[in-house]
């Protein structure tokens, strides 16, 4: 993560825990910026951090701190490794520091059988830090590029390295889809919240369309992806990054892969994201459809099901400024991590419904059960660029909560228009959820009001979700 600098700011990453009587704090990090070099000044750069074990409420407590370089011009790893004796902090993967303690100390609270909360999060003022005054800058930002947390003997080895990864540029949308299975790590925050920094529907965005609808679905971090389909997306970070699976991805082996069905309607033609599922290129030659009855029950090559006004025979992908035409004829190739544009046409759905099927060689590929010409008999011409139609900063969303701190009313606005329902969910800093609230649609800019007055002060975290799209936010009851 990236601290700010600004006089008395107060920057933390920690574990927290109570139980019975017993309070229990191991602060990964904390960064005081009031302890500052006069020397940088009136930067208040950020030199000194702490790592803290705090026993209990009775003041069993240990402490370390370091100085070191500024710590808000770049990144910094933060970690530690807990376990029922100790905990090891770590700093940009190197090890800082170690504290011990007796297996399971019931005066600690720290033994394994005690789960913890994390947080991270920026204060400013108090006791501590001292005031701000007319120096600081604000709003303050406490930049997180990622948070993992790693359970000991469950730890999933690293992605294959025959899965390769893909290079995405800067501020041009790419049609692209998963090389591999993510298994259990499977969300748009596991696959690619460690690869493109900001925040998501801001400075990055990802969409799906849906074909039921006609329309794209903006996803957020807890949305889940898979392979096989394929999804719009777009980074505004200034410079290419590079895509990579999570660690435990699996690489497709089976010759075949048949999980992909393509929506139809009934009469007319319907797009489908689709996306090669495999970590190696395959041909559009070896692209294979299933139907529940008729002429490709058995599995037709794209010209047969095209010529049954079944699924064109012809699919686009988008290179980030041009779309590419892809067909059995022109002995094109789907590289990984490649989505594209798949129609179903009018007797799609009077065939049964049609999946597609990857073959991953020629050798694997089963006869067909009826060959026509290999001349297209439609050009189906592809939707427009998205590069002109979209705009990241029109994303929906919190864009802010104020008051905070507040003595017990915080509006949450919001900065554009809901489909569907809206919820939120009120929990205490221990993890207990106290309170569910459920709106209903809602117009293009509004301010939701909670009110917990009636509630003790303390610190609170509220949950909002709205369809794929999922946001927390701390708030504090003064």
């Amino acid at each position: 993560m990236k601290v700010p600098s600004g006089k008395a700011l107060w920057p933390a990453f920690w574990l927290y825990r109570k139980k019975g009587g017993t309070n229990a704090e191991i602060d990964i990090v904390e960064i005081v910026n009031n302890q500052w070099d006069s020397s940088l000044a009136p930067n208040w750069n950020p030199l000194v951090y702490h790592n803290n074990v705090h026993f209990s409420s009775s003041g069993d407590n240990a402490y370390a701190s370091a100085k070191g370089s500024s710590l808000s011009t770049s990144y910094h790893i933060w970690a530690c490794e807990w376990t029922d004796t100790q905990v090891k902090f770590h700093l940009d993967n190197n090890l800082i520091r170690t504290v011990s303690y007796p297996i399971n100390d019931p005066n600690t609270g720290w033994g394994n059988s005690n789960p913890a909360n994390v947080l991270i999060n920026l204060a400013a003022g108090g006791g501590w830090p001292g005031d701000a005054d007319d120096t600081n800058a604000f709003p303050a930002t406490l930049e997180v590029d990622f948070l993992k947390v790693y359970k000991k003997g469950d730890v999933t080895p690293p992605p294959s390295s025959d899965i390769p990864t893909y290079t995405l540029e800067n501020n041009k949308w790419h049609i692209i889809t998963l090389p591999a299975d993510p298994g259990n790590s499977n969300t748009v925050n596991d696959i690619f919240g460690d690869d493109i920094p900001g925040q998501i529907r801001t400075d990055w965005a990802i969409f799906n369309y849906n074909a039921n609808k006609g329309e794209y679905d903006s996803y957020g971090l807890y949305a889940t992806l898979k392979p096989g389909i394929g999804y719009w997306i777009i980074q505004k970070s200034g410079s290419s990054k590079v895509l990579d699976m999570p660690a435990g991805s699996t690489a497709i082996t089976a010759a075949h892969y048949d999980e992909v069905y393509l929506h139809n309607k009934s009469g007319v033609n319907t797009w489908n994201m689709v996306g090669n599922p495999y970590p190696t290129a395959i041909s559009a030659a070896n692209i294979r459809i299933k139907t529940g009855n008729g002429v490709c029950a058995s599995g037709c090559d794209l010209n047969t099901a095209s010529s049954n006004n079944i699924v064109n025979n012809q699919f686009w992908s988008y290179d980030g400024s041009k779309y590419i035409t892809h067909s059995p004829t022109s002995a094109s190739t789907l590289n990984p991590w490649t989505g594209f544009w798949a129609v179903t046409l009018k007797d799609a759905t009077s065939a049964g419904g049609p999946f597609i099927h990857f073959y991953k060689s020629t050798a694997a590929k089963p006869s067909d059960a009826k060959t026509f010409s290999s001349s297209p008999i439609r050009n189906m011409t592809p939707p427009g660029a998205l590069a002109n139609d979209l705009e990241l900063n029109s994303f929906y969303g919190i864009s802010s909560v104020s008051p905070n701190p507040s003595k017990g009313i915080f509006n949450f606005n919001f900065s554009s228009a809901f489909k569907g329902e809206v919820s939120f969910e009120l929990f205490s800093i221990d993890g207990r959820k106290i309170e569910s609230i459920k709106l209903q649609k809602v117009n293009k800019s509004f301010t939701h009001q909670l009110n917990i007055s009636n509630k003790a002060s303390g610190i609170y975290f509220v949950q909002f979700e709205a369809g794929a799209y999922q946001s927390n936010h701390k708030i504090i009851k003064n």
